[in-house]
């Protein structure tokens, strides 16, 4: 009995220190709810960061997969919100989406360009986009389009040809 008692008591404090730790988890989140995290759905990004403008495509390639991988945001020091997008084929990460109310914000993740090879400007609908071509690490070519849109930087990093980042980004625009 005295054993079944031991035994009983050691369950019950793993049971406490779980929910203790647990706890412990959840407070750095409550604290600081504002600073960069990762978010299940884009609707749960929309309700914590009180934003209604995420600009996302109406068009994807086909091999992109829906929803994101990845969904990043934060309030503070102010607003940014990354959204990855993998290719249904190669598994990788083939197109990054940022948005961000400050200059000041890069996000190197996803898709690293390594060489650049061309950059030009292209009017769309009264923007300006610059355009960045390159090679990623592997060689392939990577391609970069950044604009401003209303009160936002929005920078759109992919593993595809200009022609067809265009169109993604063009999709983005109203």
């Amino acid at each position: 009995m005295k054993r079944l008692k031991i035994i009983f008591s050691f369950f019950v404090s793993i049971i406490a220190i779980i929910f203790i730790v647990k706890i412990l988890n959840y407070i750095p989140l409550l604290i600081q709810k504002d600073f960069m995290r990762r978010y299940n759905s884009i609707e749960e990004v929309k309700k914590r960061l009180d934003i209604r403008d995420i600009y996302i495509p109406s068009f994807f390639p086909e091999e992109i997969l829906w929803p994101p991988s990845v969904i990043l945001g934060q309030g503070k020091p102010y607003l940014a919100i990354i959204m990855e997008f993998k290719n249904s084929k190669s598994g990788e990460t083939a197109l990054v989406i940022c948005q961000s109310a400050s200059k000041k914000f890069k996000y190197d993740g996803g898709i690293r360009i390594n060489n650049i090879m061309d950059r030009i400007n292209y009017p769309f609908k009264g923007r300006n986009i610059s355009i960045l071509t390159g090679s990623c690490k592997n060689g392939n070519v990577c391609t970069i389009a950044s604009w401003k849109e209303e009160k936002y930087i929005i920078t759109v990093t992919s593993r595809f040809e200009p022609p067809q980042l265009l169109k993604i980004v063009e999709s983005m625009i109203h």
